[in-house]
């Protein structure tokens, strides 16, 4: 039986993720069930977005994602069933999924209005719509029977880094729980980028711009900044011991700039 994985903005307080997850063990006696997350912000589309790119790849083939994340009904962001990376993404239709998959191809994509005859009037779309679409899948009932095509996925753009010979200029997107700080510049575009020569990476004030890649989160002294590179390929920065987020003021979409020297690191 597939794994089913759930990745929502409910959070834990009431009694809405124990009913899903009731709701799918009434329809998959014995299925198995992974919390990814159920802290995203409030209609948080984008960092849900970011998280479910840098958490589904690690699952294997034949796994059902179900993400409930700004779910209300909406006519222009319709539920869906989108097969994708030999997987399967049950959700809205807002955004996430284009941040998640960038522009890659889908293998298939239904909306699911033919799943319930009702969904207009469900209030509790994760357990009333998706876990039942997830249990046809499960049940090897193909995609394609859930409901009519998508024709293409809603868009919401992600900050890209512009790259120059002068330096690169990035965003952070991510904020995690320990206030490490994420951007949207990678491990492989900076070292392309750099060529092994010096850089300053350039943050609210001069004292906390950072020189050196760190190797972890202890790279630097108790309570200074570290930038690092980390399990998902990202520019990351830190501070030992503290927040990035809170003592540097680093929010989601400021800016963070690499300056590039012309000289090499010796």
């Amino acid at each position: 039986m597939p794994i089913i994985t759930l990745l929502t903005d409910l959070g834990t307080a009431d009694w809405y993720v124990g009913t899903l997850k009731g709701r799918l063990m009434s329809l998959l006696p014995g299925v198995e069930i992974v919390d990814i997350t159920h802290h995203v912000p409030k209609y948080d589309v984008p960092k849900a977005g970011f998280i479910l790119r840098n958490s589904y790849s690690w699952f294997p083939d034949g796994t059902i994602h179900i993400i409930s994340v700004d779910s209300s009904v909406n006519f222009e962001k319709p539920f869906v069933a989108i097969r994708f990376a030999n997987q399967y993404f049950i959700g809205t239709d807002n955004g996430i999924f284009s941040l998640a998959f960038g522009e890659q191809p889908l293998q298939s994509a239904v909306t699911l209005k033919g799943v319930e005859e009702d969904w207009q009037s469900s209030l509790f779309q994760a357990r009333d719509i998706f876990a039942k679409a997830a249990a046809l899948l499960a049940k090897g009932i193909p995609i394609e029977k859930l409901g009519s095509p998508l024709p293409k996925l809603h868009q919401m753009y992600a900050f890209n880094p512009v790259y120059g010979p002068a330096g690169i200029s990035g965003n952070v997107l991510y904020a995690d729980d320990f206030g490490n700080v994420m951007t949207n510049i990678t491990k492989t575009e900076f070292e392309r980028h750099t060529q092994g020569k010096n850089f300053s990476i350039m943050l609210r004030r001069e004292r906390y711009n950072i020189r050196k890649i760190g190797r972890s989160y202890t790279s630097s002294a108790q309570g200074e900044t570290v930038a690092l590179f980390n399990s998902s390929g990202y520019l990351e920065i830190a501070i030992h011991g503290g927040s990035a987020h809170t003592l540097l003021g680093l929010n989601i979409g400021d800016k963070i700039t690499v300056l590039i020297d012309d000289q090499e690191n010796s």
